[in-house]
């Protein structure tokens, strides 16, 4: 997935298979190598907070980010539907 994501942002660019391959297998690592050693909360390895906790606050977060999304979308949708003639 991190390997098509980093070929997606170099969309512009020609990249040959060869090239796809190695842009796929640096995100790859790049990815595994930061999910194994940067996604350890401070709180949480201090013991402030346990991971039951920090899960919910994730979980709070995401929908949050998808009410603003929606409420977000039905503003602009509302807008584009009005009769405004240019």
């Amino acid at each position: 997935l991190a390997g098509g994501v980093a070929a997606g942002t170099a969309g512009e660019m020609m990249l040959t298979p060869f090239g796809s391959m190695i842009v796929g297998f640096l995100a790859g690592i790049i990815s595994v190598l930061g999910f194994k050693y940067l996604s350890v909360f401070p709180d949480v390895a201090d013991g402030v907070r346990d991971t039951s906790y920090q899960g919910a606050m994730q979980a709070a977060s995401i929908a949050v980010t998808l009410g603003i999304a929606l409420f977000g979308g039905l503003v602009v949708g509302f807008i584009l539907k009005l009769p405004i003639r240019f």
